[in-house]
């Protein structure tokens, strides 16, 4: 589905009647939508996909990098610098999968080393939409549907409902996560970055 299938779908969702005809297109740096459903869409696309993003460590926004040959100091600890795309880590380990001990900071992460070699594994905010599996895109579908019914109906009790059918479609994504969609260790996931 394309971002602007996402938010009709949520639109929907929301019974709302009307619908997007481009998300991100521009003409000479203007918006070719600007109704307001477009403007809310695109206001809360990014946290509705951030906020399921958050929940797991979802396999298939995982990326695994070679570190290369580690120069640790003399206590074993050594600065690995997170990539731009790295959302979170979830594992810092020698070439046999063993851990290291890590502590984490805003752009770069200290481990504490047993080898000179490192595996870096962590999740990446870089993702194409469309690429993903479906059980995760009708999750985003119904988390944008309850950020964007508060500000368009203005009604607390029922953006209470919407809130609740997101946790539900989370959940239902979380239970599908199946060996087809699961990281299998390559250097790049084909989830992530698709055109490239």
């Amino acid at each position: 589905m394309t971002k602007t299938e996402i938010c009709n779908r949520a639109l929907a969702v929301l019974g709302h009647d009307r619908t997007i005809s481009d998300f991100d297109g521009t003409t000479e740096g203007v918006y070719n939508d600007m109704s307001e459903e477009a403007v809310r869409c695109r206001q809360f696309f990014d946290p509705a996909l951030k906020n399921c993003i958050a929940e797991h460590d979802w396999d298939f926004l995982a990326v695994e990098r070679n570190l290369g040959t580690l120069h640790p100091d003399e206590f074993g600890w050594v600065r690995i610098v997170l990539p731009p795309d790295a959302l979170r880590v979830v594992l810092v380990s020698d070439a046999e999968g063993k851990p290291f001990r890590i502590r984490r900071n805003r752009d770069a992460v200290d481990a504490q080393t047993h080898g000179d070699f490192a595996r870096l594994r962590y999740i990446s905010d870089d993702i194409d939409i469309e690429t993903l599996p479906h059980s995760f895109q009708e999750a985003v579908i119904y988390q944008l549907a309850y950020l964007i019914s508060g500000p368009m109906f203005g009604d607390a009790k029922k953006s209470e409902g919407y809130m609740n059918l997101a946790r539900m479609k989370l959940s239902d994504a979380l239970s599908k996560e199946t060996d087809e969609t699961a990281y299998r260790g390559a250097t790049e996931n084909r989830f992530i970055n698709a055109r490239r």
